[in-house]
């Protein structure tokens, strides 16, 4: 695990953002309400990244609000995958 995790911060200090067209395709985005790490402000400028519609999830907690909404979390998710489906079979 411990290499992975190194990866991991090796490629959030190297990446460099290039601003590209937006993606045509859902986005969501979660985040804890308390994430010191990241702002619901930068969680919300992903809507930036899409054409296609832009979910926006705050949890109570931290950044690792998962470990204490896992079941939420994963219904959301699902849900939103339902959706997904839905809206591509309609194109």
């Amino acid at each position: 695990m411990l290499p992975t995790l190194r990866a991991d911060f090796e490629a959030t200090e190297t990446y460099t953002y290039t601003d590209r067209e937006p993606l045509d395709c859902a986005i969501s985005a979660f985040g804890g309400s308390e994430d010191d790490s990241v702002t619901s402000d930068e969680l919300a400028a992903w809507h930036h990244q899409t054409t296609g519609p832009f979910r926006f999830h705050l949890f109570s907690g931290g950044h690792f609000f998962i470990n204490s909404h896992q079941v939420p979390l994963l219904k959301l998710i699902s849900r939103e995958i339902e959706q997904i489906i839905e809206h591509s079979q309609r194109r």
